[in-house]
Parts: C-alpha cells; sequence; structure tokens
C-alpha cells in the first residue's frame, strides 16, 4: 500500500526476519522495507505529506511535512516522529499521546477500556496533526479496531457459542464505541475537507477479519514428518531456548516461522547450515512438501484442513524472493495460524488459541485476505463497483490523484474504473527508476543489513567480555584486599615475635 510494490520488491514478508548469515529473529520495521514510499515520492515533488501511525514506518523519514511512525516503533524513549519536536507537541495535545495498546491487561474490561483509550488518543492526534499542518497528502491509521476484533470476534460472531454469554456485553459495546469513534472522524473529514474543499478520500483497509480457531505448529509437524531434527531427541523443548537454537541443522531439511504458514527449506548457500542443495533436490523436496501439506488430513476439520500450498515465486517476483518463504501454507481462510514456538510441549500440534501464552486476553479473531476500499471526492465518480481492486494500487491511485506521474517500478495499477471520465488520463514516469531497483542496490542494501547485524552481534559479544572483565576485576579486587589482610596479619605477628 505504501510503495505499490509487493514483498518480493519490497523485502516485507512477515513481522520477523532472519538476520542474514545467521539464525537469529528480529523484528521488522521501516528500516527493512524498500522502495519509496508515496509520501516519499510526492515530498520530493514539492507536495506536503502527513503520515499518522502507518505501520512499518519506523525510523521516521524526513519528509515536507510531518510523520508519526506506527506500530512497528520500540518504544517512545526513541525518535519516533518528523520533526523530533512533535512528539512533545502529540503529548500536550493528547494528555500523552501512546503509540499501541499491547497485551497487558488482567481482564476483558480492561482491555477494552484500555483500547478506547487509545482511540481516543489517535483520534485527538489526528485531528489536531490536520489541522495544524494542512498537507496536501495525508494519509492516517486507527488500529484499535483491530486489536479489539483479534480479541473479541467471539462476542460478535453469531455462530460462536460465546456470542450469547454474559461475557459478551462489555467487549461488544466497547467495539461498537470503538467503531462510532472512527466513524466521527470519518463525518469530519467529509464535511471539512471532501465537502468544503472539494479533497478526495481513500478508505481502506489492508485486510479483512474473521474467526481464529485454532493455532497450529507447523514445526512440530516436521518434525513427525522427518522433516525437522532437533538436538534433544527425548523429552519436552529445552526451556528457554531459541526457536533455532533447538534444531539440528545438519538434520533438518525445512523449517519454520512466521504467523502465515511461512515453511523454509534449509538450502545451501542460504542457511549457514544448509543440507538442501539448490536446483533438482530443491524443486523435488518443495514437490513432496506440498503434496503431503495438501494431503494433510486432522480430525479437527471436516474435509481438508490445508486450502492451498503455494510457492513463493507464484505468488511473488523481485529480488527478495530469494528471501522469503518457500513455501506458504493456507489453512481454513487463516482460521487456523500458524506459530513457531517451541513453547508448547513437545507433540501438541493444534491448540486452541494463545493457549500456552500467559497472557489473560485470547485472540479469536484473524486476518483475512479480503479488505475494504471506498473513495468519495474530488476526481471519483459516484456509484462505481471496485471488484478487482488490489491493495498494490493504492499508492498509485494516490500519485494520479495527485497529478504526479506513476513510476515504472510499481506493481499496482491506477483505479481508472473508480475515477470520472474528466481526470487526466495516467501518466508514467520514464524508465530510470527501474535502473535504480536494478539487483545491484538490492544486493548492496542486504549487505548493508548483513554488517548492521553482524556489528549487533560483534556489540552483544563485546558488552558480554566487558561484563566478564569487570566481574574478573571485582574477583582480583577482593582477591588482593584478602591478600593483603593476610600480609597484614603475618607482619604483625612477626613485629609482636621481635
Amino acid at each position: 500500500m505504501l510503495t505499490g510494490l509487493s514483498p518480493g520488491r519490497h523485502g516485507i514478508f512477515d513481522f520477523r526476519r532472519r538476520v542474514y548469515g545467521g539464525f537469529d529473529l528480529k523484528l521488522v520495521n521501516g528500516k527493512d522495507r524498500d522502495g519509496e514510499t508515496v509520501w516519499h515520492i510526492l515530498s520530493e515533488a514539492g507536495h506536503s505529506v502527513g503520515v499518522f501511525n502507518v505501520p512499518m514506518t519506523f525510523p521516521p523519514e524526513r519528509v515536507k511535512g510531518f510523520w508519526v511512525s506506527g506500530m512497528d516503533t520500540p518504544h517512545k524513549n526513541l525518535t519516533f516522529t518528523y520533526p523530533a519536536s512533535l512528539a512533545q507537541w502529540l503529548d500536550q495535545q493528547t494528555g500523552g499521546y501512546v503509540i499501541d495498546v499491547g497485551q497487558g491487561a488482567p481482564t476483558e474490561e480492561e482491555y477494552v477500556e484500555k483500547t478506547l483509550s487509545l482511540q481516543k488518543v489517535h483520534k485527538k492526534a489526528f485531528e489536531n496533526l490536520l489541522h495544524r499542518y494542512q498537507p496536501d497528502a495525508f494519509m492516517g491509521v486507527f488500529v484499535a479496531t483491530d486489536r479489539l476484533q483479534h480479541a473479541f470476534w467471539k462476542y460478535i460472531d453469531p455462530d460462536n457459542e460465546a456470542y450469547a454469554s454474559p461475557e459478551a456485553v462489555v467487549p461488544r459495546k466497547g467495539l461498537i464505541q470503538c467503531y462510532q469513534e472512527v466513524d466521527d472522524v470519518l463525518g469530519m473529514l467529509l464535511n471539512e475537507y471532501v465537502y468544503k474543499q472539494g479533497a478526495a478520500l481513500i478508505i481502506v483497509s489492508d485486510h479483512g477479519f474473521g474467526p481464529l480457531y485454532k493455532d497450529v505448529y507447523l514445526n512440530q509437524w516436521l518434525l513427525e514428518q522427518g522433516y525437522l531434527a532437533v538436538k534433544r531427541r527425548h523429552g519436552n523443548w529445552e526451556e528457554g531456548a531459541s526457536l533455532f537454537d533447538q534444531i539440528d541443522w545438519e538434520r533438518t531439511v525445512a523449517y519454520s516461522f512466521g504467523y502465515f504458514g511461512n515453511l523454509y527449506l534449509n538450502l545451501q548457500g542460504r542457511e549457514p547450515l544448509g543440507i538442501v542443495s539448490p536446483g533438482r533436490e530443491q524443486r523435488q523436496v518443495l514437490a513432496r512438501l506440498k503434496r503431503e501439506l495438501e494431503e494433510w488430513q486432522s480430525s479437527e476439520v471436516d474435509g481438508p484442513l490445508v486450502d492451498g500450498v503455494y510457492e513463493v515465486r507464484e505468488l511473488y517476483s523481485g529480488p527478495y524472493v530469494e528471501w522469503g518463504p518457500d513455501l506458504m501454507v493456507v489453512m481454513q481462510n487463516y482460521a487456523f495460524m500458524t506459530r513457531d514456538s517451541f513453547d508448547v510441549p513437545r507433540g501438541v500440534l493444534f491448540s486452541d488459541p494463545m493457549a500456552y501464552q500467559q497472557i489473560a486476553i485470547k485472540h479469536s479473531g484473524n486476518h483475512r485476505m479480503e479488505g475494504v476500499i471506498f473513495m468519495v471526492g474530488d476526481g471519483i465518480a459516484e456509484g462505481r463497483r471496485l471488484s478487482d481492486a488490489h491493495i498494490l494500487d493504492v499508492a498509485p491511485t494516490v500519485l494520479h490523484l495527485m497529478g504526479h506521474p506513476i513510476p515504472p517500478y510499481m506493481e499496482g495499477h491506477v483505479l481508472t474504473h473508480a475515477l470520472c471520465s474528466g481526470v487526466p488520463e495516467v501518466r508514467y514516469g520514464e524508465g530510470r527508476r527501474i535502473e535504480v531497483r536494478a539487483p545491484t542496490l538490492h544486493r548492496m542494501a542486504r549487505q548493508i543489513r548483513l554488517l548492521e547485524d553482524r556489528t549487533a552481534r560483534l556489540q552483544a559479544t563485546i558488552n558480554e567480555q566487558n561484563q566478564c572483565i569487570a566481574e574478573q576485576r571485582k574477583r582480583l579486587e577482593r582477591f588482593e584486599s584478602l591478600w593483603a589482610v593476610r600480609l597484614f596479619r603475618r607482619l604483625k605477628r612477626v613485629r609482636i615475635r621481635k
């Protein structure tokens, strides 16, 4: 949505990625995203822009306007706004700005209250930023509806037995109130900007929602089928050890991490201890895995468990495909969600959502592939149905409405069906940007990230060594002090004897 590029070209496939050259996992943020954002393109062209609470926008970019990073911001102590002074202004305007809500609430009622408070803060920030800066182009995201649907889908789904329970009253009321808060913002945008100023307004979600019935531990399935081997062959998983530390890589063919059925081969030349040869063996293993996953039967469901298994190259193209999952497994339209954790007893293949996580608020809702898009305002035709719109189409459509040519490297298309006949024809930029996105620069970006990861690991090692040195110095000081006392006592005895 931000770049008009798919994961194979912007490089983000999930909320975490592997550290290049190693097995560690790190949370992704805006630094891991390749490709220019639509806001950077417009800013470079002289337009004032505003970005508020959009995922994968940390650290903030320098733009002509303002930038408030979203959920990938680690914490408020870091610079998450541009200009940097904007963070203090947000605190003053909102009574204490909050980035996200997290999972930290002991009861459902408190989680509802906490999330509604987040929505009020974001609403006030959203409106005050718009009124202060009056940008030519603006994008803002409200996350509270997502958080409440993850937690309380069971209370708004008539097919769920919890729907009619007494516990449903407060969360359901809170979710309705949250949508009313968002609807108030929509009314403000229509009245103040669309109707009075002739602005174009696009309302879009990056995903839909539906029920979540089960967590699936895909690494357990790989272990049972002989594709994955672990160091501890008997008993439970090693407590406190990371996911990859428990795997015997010299005997592992495939492994999984991520929430969306991501499966990776232990590939020679990509994984540090890869055993699957690229080429013929790689294709054979993928074909066998794909066939066995598609045939996977379970008593948890009537009929096939798996909706589809897709090779990443069937879905995406681009220089980052090689770093994406080799297979993507879709189960029950994502009503079954994969987890890579080894924090469950060995042998557990399915569980209720978040059953083994020590948190009070368990998810009962999960994302769906189908989102929504509404368009209204200047240049937008009335009554058109956008049955074939794609998330990649948002960025080029915004650029076109702003009168900017579409960079030829963008994969999305302008939603011309939604536009009035009087809107100028789509213009495309020159092909030079294709050269800018050449694999050479992608390789350079990967090398930079590799160096960053290696530097971080080296710094961690240095910190450990410094800690060891400090401990040794303390021991030496204690030892020297002890010997000084002993020596003093001996000298004292000698003097007494004399």
